[in-house]
């Protein structure tokens, strides 16, 4: 099995500048969540001039950005399936006095 790879590579604009590494990429892939933007940095797929970075560091304007990115597997599609259950508990609105079992019941 070959797992494909997606490189992608940017610049960090002026106006970034200062900016921690993950929240820059957010900005610069609004389609990404912040999340996974720094599980892939965590995950060394993102490097900041060929060095492996932290989500925390901060970067500078012009720093070249450089993301290796696995192909996403496909999504797989989630069934329902039935499975026997026992109820053990009812709602209490649902119980009357006379459903009670005895041991509840006032004598």
């Amino acid at each position: 099995m070959n797992a494909e790879f997606h490189v992608l590579e940017l610049e960090i604009p002026q106006e970034l500048a200062g900016q921690r590494l993950d929240s820059a990429l957010a900005r610069l892939l609004p389609e990404h969540s912040r999340t996974r933007i720094k599980a892939w940095i965590e995950a060394g797929q993102v490097q900041v001039g060929r060095l492996p970075s932290k989500p925390r560091d901060k970067v500078a304007g012009g720093a070249r950005i450089r993301l290796t990115l696995s192909e996403r597997p496909p999504d797989r599609e989630v069934l329902a399936e039935t499975i026997p259950l026992d109820v053990v508990a009812r709602a209490l609105s649902s119980f009357t006095a006379a459903s009670w079992p005895r041991s509840l019941r006032a004598s």
